[in-house]
């Protein structure tokens, strides 16, 4: 949305990226935001939480409910949306962009439901969906990237982005990251052990792993592909 947006001489007076931080975010992620600012001539600002970390959201304790003696851990899988990700993104990017702005946001055409969630009806700000107006769907913006050399080497596995450890993403990306990042899969299984209860509701990590497993015995394709993020050596 970006490029597409400087491309077609569109004002644009800030670039802003909420962290979620070093407990949660893929390392690769900053190399790409530094690719950005290379291609664009432009800065982008990281904005984080004044009041929260990953760490201290999982590792801290609830103020009410029957819980309170429990760390808050996974954020819960039963209903829509994360206040993990309104404490750790959404506030965050509010405050930094202050009230009274035009803020553009990279919801794909394909996507268009996501635009009409009610964050961006109660916000302070004028919120824009170019790339819907454009009909530029995601499979659009991936062709587009790659062809100005800005693809996110993490869409290689990845059809999202988060937190590595969102017990909310779907099988194929937990998947993803037990095979190719097994650095992020063993603090997911600290995590879950230092939560004494299973990652996902009534679902442990063993369990999944247990899948992965057979499901890679069973097929004729190598176990793990040969990759450049400290990975361990294939199986």
């Amino acid at each position: 949305m970006l490029c597409m947006m400087l491309e077609r001489g569109i004002r644009v007076d800030r670039i802003l990226f909420a962290d979620v931080g070093e407990m949660a975010e893929f390392e690769q992620q900053y190399d790409y935001l530094a690719k950005i600012e290379a291609y664009t001539g432009r800065n982008v600002e990281v904005v984080r939480s004044d009041r929260y970390t990953a760490r201290s959201i999982f590792y801290g304790y609830p103020t009410r409910g029957q819980h309170m003696d429990e760390i808050r851990g996974f954020p819960p899988t039963i209903g829509a949306g994360c206040r993990y990700r309104s404490w750790l993104k959404v506030e965050p990017l509010e405050l930094a962009s202050g009230p009274g702005n035009d803020v553009y946001i990279g919801i794909a055409a394909d996507e268009a439901h996501r635009s009409r969630a009610g964050e961006y009806t109660r916000g302070k700000q004028t919120y824009h969906f170019p790339l819907v107006e454009w009909g530029v769907t995601e499979r659009d913006c991936l062709d587009y990237l790659n062809r100005i050399g800005l693809h996110n080497p993490l869409y290689a596995y990845f059809d999202r982005l988060g937190c590595f450890w969102c017990p909310k993403q779907p099988l194929k990306s937990l998947r993803q990251l037990y095979l190719h990042f097994p650095e992020k899969w063993a603090i997911l299984r600290r995590m879950e052990r230092d939560q004494g209860r299973p990652f996902k509701h009534r679902y442990p990590a063993s369990a999944l792993e247990e899948r992965f497993e057979r499901e890679m015995r069973a097929s004729s394709s190598p176990t793990r592909d040969p990759c450049t993020h400290n990975c361990r050596p294939s199986a």
